[in-house]
């Protein structure tokens, strides 16, 4: 009896590890390049929505719409990098991703 419960975690282990072969190069394209082209996207998006003037019609705030982007830009990769590592559904991260792309895009096409 102890000998199989010595091999239970073992079996699970191989068992999740096949699942992430399996998986794997979905993953890899979701959490490099796509989450790196999002990551842009994202940031092009806050450049485009923080507001450029201050109340008064000068640029007090001009420079804030680049410096907040900048700043979160590695947060917001950070986010698109290990999302689709972590989350269990590869189709539901997937098409978070996709269409967050799709909505950022969208956001640069109308506001320019």
């Amino acid at each position: 009896m102890l000998k199989s419960v010595a091999t239970a975690p073992s079996l699970l282990l191989k068992k999740a590890f096949m699942g992430l072969k399996k998986y794997l190069p979905i993953r890899f394209w979701l959490a490099g390049p796509l989450a790196f082209i999002l990551s842009l996207a994202l940031m092009a998006v806050l450049v485009l929505c923080l507001p450029h003037q201050g109340n008064d019609g000068r640029s007090d705030a001009q420079l804030y719409h680049m410096i907040f982007p900048t700043i979160f830009h590695p947060l917001i990769w950070c986010a698109c990098f290990f999302y689709p590592l972590l989350d269990n559904n590869i189709k539901r991260a997937s098409l978070v991703m996709l269409g967050l792309l799709f909505l950022s895009s969208v956001i640069i096409i109308l506001v320019r």
